[in-house]
């Protein structure tokens, strides 16, 4: 039994099952003695009274001196009107079951603690008789059987057993509480380290499960708080930087008497600058955590084709110059349309090809490549750039991130741009990756893909 539905199922539904048997078998046991003589006494009892008929009284206490023999310790009490026939003392309770012996009630029987006294009425023709009293040897079940006209003793055994039951259910569903509960202090008090699910892999039950999702959350929540953290550091470094150009260049404004100078307006256009690039900061930063969520309305319908082919014409519009960009699109009359919002696609394709073009090698070639599959329609970005290791291309989609560790003063890449594409692929329902390309002798490509869903009605 794997589930813990199914544990607590079968648990009480058998400890109900064996509540009725036990019941049951009390109801049984506990009906009072029938008077009916067990299959060994009738026999006796066929023995004695043909013994009594061929020989009367000195067959009869023949009879009764042989059979005491062979069932001692037991023994066998033949009663006449107030004596033993075998002058023996009458104890008190051979007497009690004689007493309960007439002509009418021929056959009698009672319990006396362990033992089971049999009485049977023995008659002549004459109509006198005696009193046969059986001490029966206890059978097989006897004990028990005492045990059950015992209803205290009952009562004890079956609290005993449903206690025992009680507490291995109790520390089954407990145990694990506990261990929770214990971890889920621990990660309140701050240990993002603390996993659970090695202490349940012997189960496999919904217990084990829960164990795997809550470390599955203490990942999370580890890497929520590790990319806060960073996010935190990157961006004191990123405002720092142009707070600190803008007081140097205040500090130059002051000593220039002659504000409409060559050397002031400089001054004015390097403040105008680097308050323009810290709203930017900002603007992207407090955008950040809007692309991470995953789930989103797309009310809006693209052509990636069409959207990609505006972008290329503005960009070569704003730099004045053949960009250099080979586009290639499977099948060539195909449409690529996909479910989008806002200017998301327009700002996914902006940023992937401004990338290209900013780390490329000079007078190189940037290839794109549209297709499109049963599901997909899947970009391509490929450029000619210098070669990056693989923690660089890990840590591509890092807020902040930039293949110039030395963020060169002026530089107008905030190192946001592919992390705000892959929030946005994902609330897309896509996903994105990086590649390293073999180009050619010496020439290594750098290759950026995303796959998207094809639109839904």
């Amino acid at each position: 039994m794997r589930t813990l539905f199914g544990k607590i199922f079968v648990s009480f539904w058998l400890m109900m099952i064996l509540t009725i048997m036990i019941t049951v078998i009390i109801l049984r046991l506990s009906k009072p003695e029938s008077n009916e003589l067990p299959p060994p006494l009738s026999r006796a009892v066929v023995k004695a009274e043909m013994s009594y008929q061929r020989h009367g009284e000195r067959g009869l206490k023949s009879w009764a001196m042989k059979i005491n023999k062979r069932i001692e310790p037991h023994k066998v009490y033949v009663l006449s009107e107030s004596s033993d026939l075998l002058n023996r003392p009458i104890p008190l309770h051979i007497q009690e079951v004689a007493d309960q012996i007439t002509e009418e009630q021929k056959t009698v029987a009672q319990r006396q603690g362990r033992n089971v006294f049999f009485g049977y009425y023995l008659t002549d023709y004459q109509g006198s008789g005696y009193k046969l009293i059986f001490n029966h040897p206890p059978r097989p079940g006897d004990l028990f059987r005492h045990m059950v006209h015992n209803i205290w003793l009952v009562i004890l055994i079956i609290a005993l057993f449903t206690g025992v039951c009680c507490y291995l259910l109790a520390r089954n569903f407990s145990r694990p509480i506990k261990a929770m509960q214990k971890a889920t202090n621990a990660l309140a008090d701050g240990d993002l380290d603390v996993q659970i699910s090695d202490q349940f892999k012997k189960r496999k039950d919904e217990i084990a499960e829960l164990a795997c999702d809550f470390d599955r959350m203490t990942q999370q929540l580890k890497h929520a708080y590790n990319h806060q953290s960073r996010l935190i550091q990157d961006m004191s470094h990123e405002l720092r930087a142009p707070i600190s150009r803008m007081q140097v260049a205040l500090a130059l404004l002051e000593g220039e008497t002659d504000l409409q100078s060559e050397q002031g307006q400089a001054m004015f256009k390097r403040i105008q600058t680097e308050i323009t690039q810290f709203e930017q900061i900002i603007k992207h930063t407090l955008t950040l955590p809007l692309f991470e969520q995953k789930q989103s309305n797309l009310e809006d319908r693209e052509d990636m084709l069409e959207t990609l082919n505006a972008l290329i014409q503005d960009l070569q519009f704003e730099n004045q110059t053949d960009l250099g960009i080979e586009l290639n699109i499977t099948p060539k009359d195909g449409k690529f349309i996909i479910n989008t919002k806002d200017n998301w696609l327009n700002t996914i394709l902006r940023n992937l090809i401004s990338n290209a073009l900013q780390y490329r090698q000079p007078d190189t070639k940037i290839e794109i490549t549209l297709i499109s599959d049963k599901e997909h329609h899947k970009l391509s970005v490929t450029n000619h750039s210098q070669e990056m290791s693989d923690d660089q291309i890990k840590d591509i989609f890092e807020p902040f991130y930039r293949a110039d560790k030395a963020r060169t003063p002026g530089s107008t890449n905030l190192g946001l741009g592919l992390s705000i594409v892959k929030g946005l692929v994902t609330r897309l329902g896509g996903h994105i990756y990086v590649e390293k390309q073999t180009l050619g002798e010496n020439e290594i490509g750098f290759k950026i893909s995303l796959e998207l869903p094809k639109k839904t009605s």
